[in-house]
């Protein structure tokens, strides 16, 4: 009955709008309209949509810059117009510089920084929400970084023959090279570590200090835990590799495996892919588990944690692909 009553009253007003015997009131018959449809149909379900203008894409614009925030509320991209360059944020043109690095800009994790890298007086400069940092001769590639937070930016830096982190705005020690895909932050943003080169010597820093010198790093093998705590990587010395973890050197093997080592999630447990003679294997905890002809580490293979004591991962044994399982007793 209810129903009913509601349509009539629509149709009334609709027909007394047309004779101008009634006024409507901004809103009011949509109101009503969606009331009475909300009603007929099962479930009693309504629906609302809003629009929110963000920004008209400019006709210079570079679609291989273009960038949407992480909350997917906000975008920004690069324009080249008359041999200069700006970024636009919203709809807002930023500073124009004479050229930009490739891809740029970027968002912070939390939406509300956006920072790239420009060039102004034959030097590059990072900017950080219109706000220019030191210039240097260039900034090296796949930085400036935000921390998770947000609330903090590195990069590396090039002056002369030296390279060096910037963190904050504050420069770090320089030196003949800084190991590429760092400097990385921890998950709760309150420590920096990355790879640095000073004559033939490999070793990494975190928070300041230097650790031991090796004669390689693995490449994108430097992690924080899940906690923050601990810090592992690996690293080469003659013809031997080996993980280091917590500042203290593994077992060394003939090799390690591409992405490892990895942390457990609580942190506690670490494990990676090693091989010695033909046969890979996982370790974890320094405890060797069975061989394999390989451990699969191509098209996303990796060491996956499901759970603190839980772990899993493809080996190849053959010609045949096995998912391995473990499952590590509390002790």
């Amino acid at each position: 009955m209810k129903r009913i009553i509601g349509l009539m009253f629509v149709l009334l007003a609709i027909a007394l709008y047309h004779l101008g015997l009634f006024t409507v009131v901004p809103g009011f018959l949509n109101m009503q309209l969606a009331e009475a449809a909300s009603d007929t149909s099962e479930g009693q379900l309504k629906r609302e949509i809003s629009e929110t203008f963000v920004t008209n894409i400019e006709p210079s614009w570079r679609k291989e810059t273009f960038i949407v925030s992480p909350d997917n509320r906000r975008v920004a991209y690069a324009i080249k117009k008359d041999d200069r360059w700006a970024v636009i944020i919203d709809g807002d043109k930023q500073k124009k510089y004479v050229n930009m690095m490739e891809n740029f800009p970027i968002f912070s994790p939390d939406s509300e920084k956006v920072a790239y890298v420009a060039k102004k007086n034959d030097k590059a400069v990072v900017v950080v929400d219109s706000e220019e940092g030191q210039p240097y001769d260039n900034i090296l590639s796949g930085t400036p970084i935000f921390s998770p937070d947000g609330e903090r930016v590195a990069y590396g830096a090039i002056e002369g023959e030296q390279r060096f982190v910037v963190i904050d705005g504050k420069e770090q020690k320089r030196y003949d090279g800084i190991l590429a895909g760092t400097p990385i932050f921890s998950p709760d943003g309150k420590r920096v570590a990355y790879g640095a080169i000073e004559g033939d010597k490999w070793f990494v820093v975190v928070d300041g200090e230097e650790q031991n010198r090796y004669d390689s790093l693995l490449k994108d093998s430097l992690k924080f835990s899940p906690n923050s705590e601990r810090l592992a990587y690996g690293a080469r010395e003659g013809d031997k590799w080996f993980v280091v973890i917590d500042g203290k050197e593994q077992k060394r093997y003939d090799g390690i495996m591409a992405g490892t080592p990895i942390f457990s999630p609580d942190g506690k447990k670490v494990a990676y892919g090693a091989i010695e003679g033909d046969k890979w294997f996982v370790v974890v905890d320094g405890e060797k588990q069975k061989e394999y002809d390989a451990l699969i580490a191509i098209g996303g293979g990796d060491i996956v944690f499901n759970k603190p004591n839980n772990l899993h991962y493809l080996a190849l044994k053959g010609r045949s692909i096995y998912l391995v399982e473990e499952r590590f007793k509390i002790q």
